[in-house]
């Protein structure tokens, strides 16, 4: 394994902190205006090169400039649906495990009226703390309500093993003790959909480093041919901004405008009234 120097790691370090506070935590119209920036910025510079490169008289023909400006725009659009499909695909996922998770705590809750009075009273009360500990983490990324959540795990857990001690023969008991498994279980794995389930870093720069290429090709073939600045750049720059901002957006889990819907959750903590 080669070793970078200290420089080069650096700057790699720098540039991946930019591209997760731009990608993760920035907010959406930062990520548009600066996405948008970067494309306007590289249409420029690479008309400029054109102009340059067509005062030298040089033989370089602009038919094949054409094709290979093409070439590198259907890249760009392929990585675009790549991406888009990346984060659909973890947006569903997050989606799916909420609905999951409210099956397992739903079905836990019914199946408390298998145990005796008093073990039912404290379990159903145990559960409406644990769904409000999931809404608040879900809504807003509560640290602590995760941590409550996870601390309701012991405690309904310690019911169930009660439950099962004071009864360790009855099938209904049996039933109770799996679907706590069971909520524990989707429990584990929203968090994994919502906390690590997101589109690599490596495939936003990516993405980011063709956008900029593709745009400094299609502005260099302007420059080249002698044509004047047209307004249609504006408005494929804005396109493929929008479009990235929208992607970006989906991936985020608890902030923008395309969340994940937590009616199903809120639903359940309604009907434990």
């Amino acid at each position: 394994m080669i070793a970078l120097p200290r420089q080069d790691r650096a700057a790699q370090d720098l540039l991946g902190i930019v591209m997760e506070y731009l990608f993760s935590d920035a907010p959406l119209w930062v990520l548009f205006v600066a996405v948008v920036l970067a494309a306007a910025a590289a249409v420029e510079l690479g008309f400029q090169g054109g102009k340059a490169r067509a005062k030298r008289n040089t033989n370089e023909k602009p038919e094949s400039v054409s094709a290979m400006v093409g070439a590198t725009l259907g890249l760009l659009a392929f990585s675009l649906a790549v991406t888009f499909g990346l984060a659909a695909d973890r947006f569903d996922a997050r989606r799916g495990t909420m609905q999951r998770e409210a099956n397992a705590i739903g079905t836990a809750y019914m199946r408390a009226d298998l145990l005796t009075d008093g073990q039912r009273d404290r379990v159903r009360s145990l559960f409406k703390k644990y769904v409000a500990a999931r809404l608040a983490w879900a809504d807003s990324a509560d640290e602590d309500a995760l941590i409550r959540s996870e601390a309701l795990h012991k405690e309904l857990w310690e019911a169930a093993r009660d439950a099962a001690r004071e009864h360790p023969d009855l099938e209904t008991t049996s039933l109770f003790v799996d679907s706590i498994n069971d909520v524990i279980d989707a429990h584990e794995d929203r968090v994994m959909a919502r906390e690590h389930g997101r589109v690599p870093q490596g495939v936003w720069m990516v993405l980011t480093l063709i956008t900029v290429l593709a745009f400094g090709a299609t502005g260099y073939h302007g420059g080249l041919v002698g044509t004047s600045r047209t307004p249609v750049v504006i408005c494929v720059v804005l396109s493929f901004a929008v479009l990235i901002t929208l992607i970006a957006d989906l991936d985020r889990p608890n902030s923008g405008s395309v969340n994940a819907t937590q009616q199903a959750m809120r639903d359940l903590y309604n009907s434990m009234d």
